[in-house]
Parts: structure tokens; C-alpha cells; sequence
């Protein structure tokens, strides 16, 4: 086990001023908790004022912040630990990740890395935040994420999801437009999963 312990542990990750009505995290960064109430208000709004770009608007700014939220873990969790990212275990990659995602409100994330040979990777996240533009930003925020630590482009899109349980395949951006349609008609998961598994680049 990781001496330095876990960088995100609930009694020290979270630090709330009510002098000044702010939350921050251990390194600074400010919190703000947002309701599935805005959340639902907010596709409501992008559905009205972007029409079929809502989604893509959503992701776009789900990429951005799962960009910004590598560099920041990136440095923090190498302050921490004192080693860099690229020298952590797949395993305490994971875990870092599962961890800052449950601290952060957004669910209990795991990451399927047994396609990995194939340019595969599937997410998993339950008790995330319901509807539709928790789906879009998870999966640009994913997408971003990865694509930060990796040091590569990729993308991640939403299957279907099973009560709770939100599901996410992510590959280079042109294996993904190659089962654009089986995304759009909503397939189910392992179908995707095996269309992509299909597809050569």
C-alpha cells in the first residue's frame, strides 16, 4: 500500500470556510456542489438554445475541465507522492481516479482495461448524477482526462445505461466515428463494445 496514503481521504480532502461560505480541496482549488436540480434546468436550457448540439456543447465542456482536472491531480498527486504520474501503477492510477471521483460527487468509477491491447477502454460509474448531461459531461470529462495522462487524443461515448450503473466506451476518436451509428441508435453496450473491438484504423 501506497505509504503517502490516500490523497483524496474524506477527513482532509474537503475543507469548508463558513466564514466565508467556500469549499476547497486540499491544494486551494475551490468546490461548488451543484444539484441534480440545476443539472436537469441545464439541459433543459442547452436542449432549448442548441438544439442537436447540445450534447456535443456539454461534451466539449466536459473535455475541457477533464483536461484541466489531469494537469491539477497530475501535480498534485506527484507533490504527494513525489514521483511523477508516469511512474504509478495502472493499479494506483485506478485507484487515485476512483477515489477523486467519489470525493468530487460525480460517482463510483471503475476502469476496464482488459481491451486495452485493442485501443479499447470501458468506464463504468454508479450513483453518478442522473439524465443526460451527466452522460455528455462524464464522457467528454473522461475523454479529456484520459486523453490528458495519455498523452494521445481520444474520445468516449455513452451506451445505455442499466439503472444507475452509466457505461462508457473510449478509443481514438476515428474508432469511434466508425460505430457512430450503432451509438446513435443507442445499441447495447456489448454490442458496441464488439463493433468496436471490429473496426481497424
Amino acid at each position: 500500500m501506497d505509504s503517502a496514503g490516500d490523497y483524496f481521504a474524506d477527513d482532509d480532502y474537503v475543507r469548508t470556510d463558513l466564514g466565508t461560505g467556500r469549499i476547497h480541496d486540499r491544494a486551494g482549488t475551490r468546490l461548488v456542489g451543484l444539484p441534480d436540480a440545476l443539472l436537469t434546468a441545464l439541459n433543459q436550457t442547452f436542449d432549448a438554445e442548441c438544439g442537436p448540439a447540445a450534447e456535443r456543447v456539454l461534451q466539449t465542456a466536459g473535455r475541457d475541465w477533464g483536461r484541466g482536472l489531469a494537469e491539477r491531480l497530475t501535480a498534485e498527486l506527484a507533490e504527494h507522492r513525489g514521483e511523477p504520474l508516469a511512474e504509478t501503477t495502472v493499479a494506483r492510477f485506478q485507484a487515485d481516479l476512483q477515489s477523486a471521483f467519489r470525493q468530487l460527487g460525480w460517482g463510483v468509477l471503475t476502469l476496464d482495461f482488459r481491451r486495452y491491447d485493442a485501443g479499447i477502454l470501458v468506464a463504468e460509474v454508479r450513483h453518478a448524477p442522473p439524465g443526460g448531461p451527466a452522460d455528455a459531461l462524464l464522457a467528454g470529462t473522461l475523454a479529456g482526462l484520459l486523453s490528458q495522462v495519455a498523452g494521445r487524443e481520444l474520445a468516449a461515448a455513452a451506451t445505455p445505461n442499466i439503472g444507475d450503473l452509466k457505461r462508457f466506451v473510449i478509443a481514438l476518436p476515428e474508432r469511434l466515428e466508425r460505430v457512430a451509428d450503432a451509438l446513435h441508435r443507442r445499441r447495447p453496450h456489448d454490442e458496441v463494445v464488439s463493433a468496436l473491438e471490429r473496426v481497424r484504423v
